[in-house]
């Protein structure tokens, strides 16, 4: 077992399996439940086997909706390896799809000690982060987060997300305007994703005009 705060894998290998992960983030984190068992399927694959264990049996636990379960397996996991930012990710969906997206902030509290700006993950944790500082109401702390972990990996959809939220509750219409027409080729081919942004834009949007951001 390695120590706490140590990175689960190395490097090299963890933007691999980040990026396999994600491939499936408009099923998971539009709480698709046919998507679970793909997401422990996953986890099993890419994590080293000796950080797999309770990780996997928290998707498995969700999958069967088993929801105390799910989510006291995935806080082990987390104090067990503080700086697994996949765990990050699955525990916050879990956590959005149960209405409950603030329920991240002790958990990154404690994370945060463990996560250093060298990670590869780094960018997904900053956004991480900001959206649960956006969901808890302090926009204010979550634009920069979102905004820094745009500048180190653009194509983050986590930091788009992140940062319209935080747009949106400041009270930035124009401005979240054109964050999501400047960001377009990023995400407009995520079907899910797409519809997501485009319900967001509503408000937005009608401060100047669809026919200026070119959304539709």
């Amino acid at each position: 077992m390695q120590e706490a705060g140590r990175h689960p894998l190395p490097l090299a290998r963890e933007s691999v399996r980040l990026q396999a992960l994600l491939s499936g983030f408009d099923d998971i984190a539009f709480c698709r439940p046919q998507a679970l068992p793909q997401l422990a399927q996953r986890i099993r694959g890419q994590h080293a086997q000796s950080v797999v264990s309770t990780l996997e049996s928290a998707c498995l636990h969700w999958e069967a909706k088993e929801h105390r379960l799910a989510r006291a397996q995935f806080g082990n996991h987390l104090r067990r390896h503080p700086a697994d930012v996949v765990a990050l990710f699955c525990t916050h969906i879990f956590d959005c799809c149960l209405g409950q997206p603030r329920a991240l902030r002790e958990d990154l509290a404690r994370c945060a000690k463990h996560i250093e700006a060298s990670h590869c993950l780094y960018p997904y944790y900053l956004s991480i982060h900001a959206y649960v500082l956006a969901d808890a109401d302090q926009a204010e702390q979550a634009l920069p987060l979102a905004l820094a972990a745009l500048r180190q990996r653009q194509d983050n959809l986590y930091g788009i997300y992140a940062a319209m939220r935080a747009l949106q509750a400041l009270g930035c219409r124009q401005e979240s305007a054109l964050f999501l027409a400047q960001s377009r080729r990023l995400w407009a081919e995520r079907p899910q994703f797409h519809a997501r942004m485009l319900r967001m834009l509503t408000g937005a949007d009608a401060c100047f005009g669809r026919s200026n951001t070119g959304l539709a």
